[in-house]
């Protein structure tokens, strides 16, 4: 059975009507049934998209209009809310100062359009997305999806890694033994790219391949015997190439900065000097090419002086120091800090001091440092007048001359006179004169002790001759002082003694 309501009917005030059932026999009414029906308002509104596929790109900002019709016969109060948002992504409303969530009122029949914004970070990968608002109200819920396309934004570039001298442009220092030579494949773009790299070219009789591909905090490191290499499907970490490829295939995420390792080795007796080569990449099947030009300063020397006075400087410490005033005849210390930076060895080295003349006028000699090793090397030196500019640097070890490390210093001043300055001097005397009193007064100290001394024994002598002789002590004791002739005893000594 069905029941139409007009439109019109007034809500909240019952209708009652019967249900009559007749006996199939007769005519006649077999049962009734009232029944009342309450009208009740009339809620019913819709919310939809108005728009078609939004197309953007990462980290940029779209605005959509969704329209809410209140269809119902009484005056309808919803709310909006996100319900289903990709992560990272932001919505706010633009009708209200609150983002979303605030009440909004419709009366029957009305409509309303909302403007909403949404920002998408920059990190987003190229797809689709959907943005899904729901809308709340008294007696009923709906839904408004809004489509996004984010667009592929391309950006990957091949660039200098770490340890380039002298920035764009510079070089890589490079020994005659094994180098591993960074560069940086980074992808910034929304969208994995396969990116193709191979050595251009590169000095004659030399060895050079891609030795390993890093990025990320990875688990260890592992070897691959591949050329071709799904970055994506293994993650992050440290991955070498058994193959050792000259070319390699690389399939790299989105927002990826990856560090490309190559493997540099001149051939025994290649001259020090500076040497070029190069890396290609090609982008998107081919449509994209960069050359990575490399330039390289071979170098035999494996010894660096280090900084010495705080500035990140090599350098070398003067004592006493250039503030103070150094004359002639004074002694003066240089001191160095040279480091073995080879991961081999260093044998049989020499230091030279060099002061004015370009000789070498001191020397100091290594028999083998470490690898990594440090040593504080002093020179001293008694200074003679003029001004100079000092050069400290090694020979031996592996090392070629005009390849070997140097430390310059500003020139130094050594002023004519006898060594020391006049307070010094003045010191000094003070001193000695301090010491020759001292001396003295020790000398007067003992030589009054040993006088009282002497006089003690006298005393307990004269008392002990009274004991024994009684008065007759006091007269021996006269006849005694008598019988001293020119400072010789007397020959009758035993004899008055007696007495």
């Amino acid at each position: 059975m069905t029941v139409f309501i007009p439109e019109n009917a007034t809500v909240n005030q019952p209708q009652i009507f019967s249900v009559v059932a007749y006996a199939p026999s007769k005519d006649a009414v077999y049962r009734s049934q009232p029944i009342k029906i309450n009208p009740q308002p009339f809620y019913w509104f819709t919310a939809e998209y108005v728009g078609g596929v939004l197309s953007t790109f990462p980290g940029e900002a779209i605005n959509f209009t969704i329209r809410v019709n209140n269809l119902a016969s009484i005056e309808d109060t919803f709310t909006a809310s996100v319900l289903s948002l990709p992560q990272g992504w932001s919505v706010e409303c633009l009708n209200s100062l609150n983002p979303l969530n605030f009440p909004v009122k419709l009366s029957p029949g009305e409509k309303m359009s909302l403007y909403f914004r949404a920002q998408l970070p920059t990190k987003t990968v190229a797809g689709e997305y959907f943005i899904v608002i729901e809308f709340s109200g008294e007696m009923n819920t709906t839904t408004a999806t809004v489509p996004v396309t984010v667009m592929e934004q391309v950006n990957v570039a091949l660039q200098y890694g770490p340890g380039l001298v002298g920035g764009e442009g510079g070089y890589y220092p490079l020994y005659i033994h094994g180098n591993q030579l960074p560069t940086l494949l980074s992808n910034l773009g929304n969208s994995p790219q396969w990116v193709e790299v191979n050595v251009a070219s590169f000095p004659e009789g030399w060895t050079v391949y891609i030795d390993s591909v890093v990025w990320g905090e990875g688990s260890g490191e592992r070897v691959l015997n591949t050329t071709s290499f799904n970055m994506s499907q293994f993650g992050p970490g440290s991955y070498s190439f058994s193959s050792k490829p000259k070319e390699l295939e690389l399939k790299v995420p989105p927002y990826v900065e990856a560090t490309l390792n190559l493997y540099v080795e001149a051939p025994a007796g290649t001259s020090p000097g500076v040497f070029t080569m190069a890396l290609k990449a090609t982008y998107l099947g081919g449509k994209r090419v960069q050359v990575l030009t490399i330039r390289v300063k071979l170098i035999l020397a494996q010894l660096i002086f280090e900084d010495m006075n705080g500035d990140d400087r090599p350098d070398i410490l003067v004592e006493p120091s250039n503030k103070t005033t150094i004359r002639q005849g004074d002694w003066v210390t240089f001191t160095c800090r040279i480091k073995n930076i080879y991961p081999y060895p260093a044998e049989d080295i020499t230091l030279y001091l060099d002061i004015g003349d370009n000789s070498k006028v001191k020397s100091y000699h290594i028999d083998r440092m470490e690898p990594g090793e440090e040593r504080d090397v002093k020179f001293r030196w008694r200074a003679i007048e003029g001004v100079y500019t000092v050069r400290i640097y090694a020979e031996g070890g592996g090392l070629t001359p005009g390849e070997e490390p140097q430390v310059f210093l500003k020139s130094i001043e050594i002023k004519e006179g006898k060594g020391g300055s006049f307070v010094g001097i003045l010191f000094s005397t003070i001193l000695l004169a301090s010491g020759l009193i001292l001396l003295l007064f020790f000398f007067y100290l003992l030589r009054q002790r040993k006088r009282r001394e002497e006089e003690i024994r006298e005393e307990f002598r004269r008392e002990r001759y009274r004991k024994v002789y009684g008065s007759h002590a006091e007269a021996g004791e006269i006849k005694k002082k008598k019988g001293r002739v020119g400072g010789k005893k007397s020959k009758k000594k035993h004899i008055l003694l007696e007495e």
